[in-house]
């Protein structure tokens, strides 16, 4: 079993196994939560019924969500002083939906590298890698050091720089 669940030691059910799959830190802000919802200041001030009962509750809930908690505190913060708000339960699918990861189309990436080469092509003359140089040469990199030890720097401002401007081409 976990030990990483202070204030609380399950007796042996199917609770052990489901505190072992959650998240210890999601688990202490939600045993935080729930304890002070019921009026405990600190976890060594409530009694057994009390962790006994907040535990289930945060099972129930990180089963849920693995990140519920930390959603709830991020909804009410949000939502602070506000008269017309969503439900948390609404308001957790929508931030959920727009927070996932999406996958990028190999379309996607062709084109911003066709995007880059063009800017490269075009935009970036001699004028401009001699400046990017300069940039490097005033953020304390020596020019004396050799091409293979410039070259991660460079590479970065040009990327910096030509990110900025596909930026820009797109907007």
């Amino acid at each position: 079993m976990n030990s990483s669940y202070a204030g609380y030691t399950p007796e042996k059910s199917t609770l052990n196994s489901e505190l072992d799959t959650i998240n210890p830190f999601e688990f202490k802000r939600g045993m935080d939560y729930e304890l002070i919802s019921l009026g405990c200041a600190r976890l060594r001030e409530s009694t057994l019924e009390e962790r006994m009962k907040s535990t289930k509750r945060v099972v129930k809930n990180l089963q849920e969500h693995p990140s519920y908690y930390t959603s709830l505190i991020h909804y009410e913060t949000e939502f602070r002083n506000q008269v017309k708000k969503p439900t948390f339960k609404k308001w957790l699918k929508e931030y959920e939906d727009e927070s996932k990861m999406k996958p990028v189309s190999e379309k996607d990436i062709l084109k911003e590298k066709a995007d880059k080469r063009e800017v490269a092509a075009t935009i970036m003359d001699r004028q401009t890698h001699k400046d990017l140089l300069g940039i490097i040469q005033e953020c304390g990199v020596s020019m004396n050091e050799g091409t293979d030890n410039i070259r991660p720097y460079y590479e970065v401002a040009k990327m910096a720089y030509m990110e900025g401007l596909t930026a820009g081409l797109r907007n």
